[in-house]
């Protein structure tokens, strides 16, 4: 997800109900988004709060549950308008209680700056505390007074190893429980989070652990209620809004898958899922001990290795669920752990995991990161379905690829592409290996740092060996015919697990999609700048259940198993309530570090676009001022990313300026357009008026075409289920007051006007969500989706069967 910072949202007046004016203000970055839930989450991270179920609705009137207990969107209102948090510890001993304050302290760093933060002991907290700030306990019920007060009215018990909750007794002294957000028995108008377990021992090991590995109890993905055992998240789920009762709807218990395990020579693969996990494990882990045995005969190992914990998932979506991490694969050196997902989308996809594993096992941890994940990735066959040594070449000749310096700096590498880099590191190892021989390299591996005198000979020297490899350009290489593109752009909408691109439920919006005749979805991850005016590094997203590069290739391998077209439309938000056409830098200098950013973020997904044989790649999105401004440095990119990605090229221009003075058009394979001209002005628009007002449109369009000679794809075009929506298509919010039948009127007229159109090579509605409850009828978003918009899409998405000249 883009991530938008809780000071953003509390430093607003203290209103729930926001209204979003246009599509180029704040919420303009946001207003295809966000959902309500997330908007909610925003205001309340600091309780750690996960956004609320999608059928529950913001509540202006205060009300009370039959318990007497407040809603839950009476307790995030009552938080939000008081901005004070309390953090509660305790301990048994004064060094137990030194302990819980250093991490509290550090938990609390993550909200300090943006709320009134204090923290307690037990014995300091009174009644002015909990009357009016929320209070975060930390502890156990033998050693937080506190917590053992408020017990009673708490949704769990403590037992003597474990705990039981919703009727469920879950027996392991490594059980432990976070309990973000509920109302505080001491005074209900407040809430109260919990962290805990059943002994003291056990929930300090559990919090220094989760720290080290960067978790965050107040961050994305907090739930209603979570457990834990031996450090993996087996329960969790929300509860009912107002009868705080568990939600049996978004409940995920993961103690009733029973784990399957067995035994190679180096790995011990545990199993996570069903019985089609079973079967895909065992040749899995016959091709990883085989390359485990190659790889340590190649470094030299002498001494035998304790068996390596190997975790393997049927998803990204339970992976993800467990442990908050949706990587394909990732490693926990401190218990020396695998984690892997091993089904039919990954599976082609070989990763590095338990390559790295034994480089660390055998040699520690090396001083230079690249070196010791570039060395794993040079030992794994087909990594990344072709292997490292074809992207490497690929990059190198499209002249997609960075400075070597780059790749040595420790922190430059780790926020970098996630593939590019990888392979890059390999290559560079491959290059040492050439160079100065095997075992000088492991000589060196562990220890080694580059020195600032030698990267021009290194570098020098990579090139060399990288410009020797095989030259497989794709610029010769004919593309793909592609039909007319009929389908929609598929939003990331959730940031819970359970509703975004990577899990269950976006394949059913994709069912839905396709139900319509559509042909094509467009996948839109999102990226984040901070400052529009300011050339900083632009990251890929990371963070779970955000719009990873996992959930794009889970999103993308669905569609195509549903016979549909895939675009990769990435898109830039912009905070401080900028939109990317705000992007503009102040002199030359800016101007070009500005583009070396870009360039490094956009070759990252057309790799990906080219590892996983997207159909169209879309190299950027309202970008209305540099595209005007810097035509050159633009042909340049699209030069270097023609050469790498072997699919068709587009760039979605905004309407208006951006898209009627556009110079790099040439360069392209489509001309793109977020199409977001008014219709009419006026509120009570006849079918007649409107359909002339889109015609003023099509002539614009028509004489950039005729200029050109390219076909037209409508990377956007869209209008929300509200009133009048043609006199602003851009415009307005999902909690505008609903109007299905005008939506219905806007597409008819759309499809009317372009059905003789045979420049017209494809139309992508904005938008569909990732989650089907996400734009119910009764509200003002932009998707058709239950609305009687959805018949107008099926009736002309059914005629469209034509290919235009």
């Amino acid at each position: 997800m883009v991530f938008l910072n809780i000071h953003q949202f509390l430093t607003t007046p203290p209103k729930l109900s926001l209204i979003f004016k246009n599509k180029h203000s704040i919420v303009g970055s946001i207003y295809m988004k966000l959902s309500l839930a997330p908007l909610i989450f925003l205001c309340c991270l600091a309780c750690g709060n996960a956004p609320a179920p999608p059928q529950i609705g913001l509540q202006q009137t205060a009300y009370t549950s039959s318990k007497g207990l407040p809603t839950y969107q009476d307790l995030i209102q009552r938080f939000y308008e008081s901005r004070k948090l309390t953090f509660v510890y305790g301990g048994q001993s004064n060094e137990q209680a030194d302990r819980y304050r250093r991490l509290v302290d550090s938990l609390s760093g993550s909200v300090r700056g943006y709320l009134e933060v204090e923290i307690k002991s037990d014995q300091e907290v009174g009644p002015s505390d909990w009357q009016e700030r929320a209070l975060v306990l930390v502890g156990t019920h033998q050693s937080n007074q506190l917590l053992q007060k408020v017990l009673p009215q708490l949704p769990y018990k403590p037992l003597k190893d474990g705990l039981q909750f919703d009727g469920q007794r879950y027996e392991s002294p490594a059980t432990s429980l976070v309990l973000p957000f509920y109302p505080n028995p001491l005074n209900t108008d407040m809430a109260v989070s919990v962290l805990t377990a059943s002994t003291d021992d056990y929930l300090l090991r559990f919090l220094e652990e989760k720290l080290r590995t960067g978790w965050n109890p107040f961050g994305f993905g907090r739930w209603g209620y979570e457990i834990y055992q031996d450090g993996s998240r087996m329960l969790l789920g929300r509860f009912h809004a107002s009868e705080w009762t568990v939600d049996k709807v978004l409940h995920y218990d993961f103690f009733q898958n029973k784990p399957y395990s067995f035994q190679s020579k180096h790995f011990r693969f545990i199993l996570q899922g069903d019985e089609k996990l079973k079967k895909a494990a065992k040749p899995f882990a016959e091709i990883v001990e085989k390359e485990a045995e190659e790889v340590l005969a190649f470094l030299g190992a002498s001494k035998p290795l304790p068996t390596i914990p190997y975790h393997l998932y049927p998803s990204t979506e339970q992976k993800g669920m467990m442990h908050y991490n949706t990587q394909q694969a990732h490693l926990n050196f401190g218990k020396s752990e695998i984690h892997e997902v091993v089904n039919d989308i990954y599976r082609p996809l070989r990763t590095a995991a338990s390559n790295q594993m034994l480089c660390r096992k055998v040699f520690g941890k090396t001083k230079t990161h690249a070196l010791e994940e570039g060395l794993a990735v040079f030992l794994t066959p087909n990594w990344q379905k072709a292997g490292y040594a074809h992207w490497a070449s690929r990059l190198y000749h499209s002249d997609n690829i960075p400075p070597l310096v780059e790749l040595l700096d420790n922190d430059q590498y780790h926020r970098g592409s996630t593939i590019v880099h990888p392979c890059l590191a390999a290559s560079f190892v491959a290059s040492l290996i050439h160079h100065y021989g095997k075992e000088f390299f492991l000589e060196k591996y562990k220890d080694w740092k580059v020195q600032a005198g030698e990267i021009t000979r290194l570098e020098k020297e990579w090139h060399q060996y990288l410009s020797k490899r095989s030259n497989t350009s794709t610029t010769t290489k004919s593309k793909k015919s592609l039909p007319l593109l009929k389908g929609f752009n598929f939003a990331h909408e959730g940031y819970s697990g359970y509703d975004g691109y990577g899990s269950q439920k976006s394949l059913e919006s994709l069912q839905k999609i396709r139900s319509y005749r559509s042909n094509a979805i467009a996948i839109v991850p999102y990226s984040y700048m901070q400052n529009p005016t300011r050339p900083d590094f632009i990251g890929i997203r990371r963070r779970a259940f955000s719009e990873t590069d996992e959930g794009v290739i889970h999103a993308a391998a669905n569609a195509r198993q549903l016979q549909m077209k895939v675009i990769l439309k990435p898109h830039i938000w912009i905070g401080g309530g900028h939109w990317p056409g705000d992007v503009k830098m102040a002199s030359e200098a800016e101007w070009q570090q500005w583009f070396v950013h870009y360039h490094r973020w956009i070759a990252h997904y057309a790799l990906l676009a080219e590892i996983h044989q997207m159909d169209v790649l879309c190299i950027g999105t309202e970008l209305v001022r540099t595209t005007l401004e810097r035509p050159q440095d633009w042909k340049r990119i699209i030069r270097c990313i023609r050469s790498l990605y072997s699919g068709q090229l587009t760039y979605a221009a905004n309407w208006g300026e951006e898209f009627e003075q556009n110079e790099i058009w040439r360069e392209l394979d489509y001309i793109g357009l977020d199409c977001y001209y008014p219709l009419s002005k006026s509120d009570t628009a006849t079918d007649a008026e409107l359909k002339a007002g889109f015609q003023q449109s099509i002539q614009k369009i028509e004489r950039i075409q005729k200029k050109y000679n390219k076909p037209i794809l409508f990377t956007e075009i869209g209008f929300r289920s509200k009133k009048a929506p043609w006199k602003d298509p851009h415009a307005g919010s999902r909690r505008d007051g609903y109007n299905g039948e005008h939506q219905s009127r806007c597409y008819q007229i759309v499809f009317e006007s372009l059905q003789d159109k045979s420049w017209c090579q494809g139309i992508l509605w904005w938008k569909f969500p990732s989650y089907l409850d996400y734009d119910q009828r009764t509200n003002a978003g932009f998707s058709p989706c239950g609305k009687p918009a959805e018949e107008v899409v099926k009736e002309w998405f059914e005629k469209m069967a034509f290919r235009p000249k």
